[in-house]
């Protein structure tokens, strides 16, 4: 019986010793690797903005994001392989809108607009009380 209690001891003390996973590098597409630092508890990564995308010059990361970044361009998790890329629905288009002629119409251009799996598909236009000064 000590045997095995010191044997359950040692295996939970492996596993705490050997830290966390984390998705690391720029565009998320590897697998989550062993972080460097054992002390380490938390993951980061770019934030999803929908009808946006990912924030841009973000990493996936062993760590928390910088304070500067936090819940803005990033955000921390904690937890094993937390940080893995949200799923993603397909893109889609959106026609964009300008006032010309104390008017609102339709440009020539549309947006491209990204979106995690699930979120409706929709897009914005001005309404019939909007005004030059509507954003």
């Amino acid at each position: 019986m000590k045997v095995l209690i010191v044997l359950l001891v040692v295996a939970v003390y492996n596993i705490e010793a050997a830290g966390i996973k984390c998705v690391q590098g720029k565009d998320g597409s590897a697998a989550a690797t062993a972080c460097s630092d054992t002390e380490v508890k938390q993951c980061s990564g770019p934030k999803f903005y929908e009808y946006t995308g990912m924030s841009a010059d973000v990493e996936y990361k062993c760590g928390k994001c910088t304070a500067e970044t936090e819940g803005k361009a990033c955000e921390t998790c904690t937890g094993d392989s937390c940080n893995q890329p949200k799923e993603t629905g397909a893109d889609f288009m959106c026609k964009n809108w300008e006032f010309k002629s104390d008017k609102w119409s339709v440009t020539a251009a549309s947006s491209t607009c990204k979106r995690l799996k699930g979120t409706m598909i929709m897009c914005n236009m001005p309404g019939s009380k909007a005004d030059k000064d509507t954003k």
